[in-house]
């Protein structure tokens, strides 16, 4: 952009200089000159051939338009803008950052593999909501004492075994007593059947009133240890303590998850009892379904002598108990008893 010394002049001191007709150049004392250069000479030479005001006045008013136009360009950005936009952070979070007032739309990028755990998202409606997951259900083993159910009167008194017996099946129950001990025990009443329970210490202690009922049913109880530790992991001492812990008065022991090795069983010998383990198992503790479980503890494979391992606690077993009539009916139906493991 070329502009006149003339029309410079003018804009910056306007007493001193104007454009007359023709082109020329008025100073303040009247003299007209033709104007021939462009701003980008030295328009000095034409002021002081006009007669003008010295050199020193048109550096001062060339310095003055320079500041001028410095103030324009560096406002120029920010005019309607309001406030200059910050500079966007660094880093992966950088793509996904937009000022609030803007309307572009935003990446459809998709976040980079870099970037840590995203955000929870928000909403113009309201706050933002963090979904807390629902707690899991608890044992029945840790349960608050319920009020046992009421048994049939007098269950000690079973009728007799009905003749023509193919021979003994030998049902099993461990990690007990529960709050699903009493319904297992009135379908052993009804069906005339006795069993063998497992039971914990730290069970007994919630469900003292399940102790008595479980003899008081004619069935049995053995000792699964305190708590259901690992006894081939432990010391000597410490299978002590366990089985000690464990039900009193028991006869027989059953060491958790059949975890067992001479050393435990001598160790199991040598506080009075005998280590009982089994012969088949539902897997009922996994909760395959009360048919899978029926099958497991009534089928073909099941005979005079069997030892059937299932469980009365450690979580929840509506299974085992819907499957627990089915179970003995079938087996009754071939002949077999069901009764408590001898020496227990």
């Amino acid at each position: 952009m070329t502009i006149r010394s003339g029309v410079l002049m003018a804009h910056v001191y306007p007493p001193l200089a104007r454009i007359g007709t023709a082109g020329r150049l008025v100073t303040a004392d009247g003299v007209q000159t033709p104007v021939r250069r462009a701003a980008s000479l030295d328009a000095q030479d034409d002021i002081a051939r006009a007669g003008g005001r010295p050199t020193t006045m048109f550096v001062r008013a060339r310095a003055r338009l320079l500041a001028l136009l410095s103030v324009a360009l560096l406002a120029y950005p920010l005019a309607g803008c309001g406030t200059a936009p910050e500079s966007p952070p660094f880093g992966p979070s950088a793509a996904v950052t937009a000022s609030p007032t803007s309307s572009a739309p935003p990446s459809s990028a998709p976040p980079s593999s870099m970037s840590p755990t995203p955000a929870p998202r928000t909403s113009s409606a309201g706050p933002v909501v963090h979904v807390v997951p629902a707690a899991p259900p608890k044992n029945p083993e840790v349960l608050p004492k319920p009020k046992p159910a009421p048994l049939p009167a007098d269950p000690r008194h079973l009728p007799g075994a009905p003749p023509g017996s193919r021979g003994v099946v030998y049902l099993t129950f461990d990690d007990g007593p529960s709050t699903f001990t009493p319904e297992i025990l009135r379908i052993l009443t009804r069906t005339h059947s006795t069993a063998t329970f497992f039971q914990l210490g730290v069970n007994q202690r919630l469900y003292p009133d399940l102790v008595g009922a479980v003899r008081a049913q004619g069935s049995s109880i053995g000792n699964h240890t305190y708590d259901h530790r690992d006894l081939t992991m432990m010391s000597n001492a410490g299978v002590r303590s366990e089985l000690k812990r464990g039900p009193k008065g028991s006869k027989c022991a059953r060491p958790p998850y059949g975890a067992t090795t001479p050393r435990v069983r001598q160790l199991i010998n040598g506080m009075g009892m005998t280590q009982m383990l089994w012969s088949n198992d539902t897997s009922d503790w996994s909760r395959p379904g009360s048919r899978v479980i029926y099958l497991r503890a009534a089928g073909p494979q099941i005979g005079n002598g069997s030892v059937v391992l299932m469980h009365d606690g450690g979580g929840p077993r509506a299974q085992t108990v819907a499957a627990l009539p089915k179970i003995i009916a079938e087996l009754q139906r071939r002949g077999y008893l069901i009764r408590k493991l001898p020496g227990c």
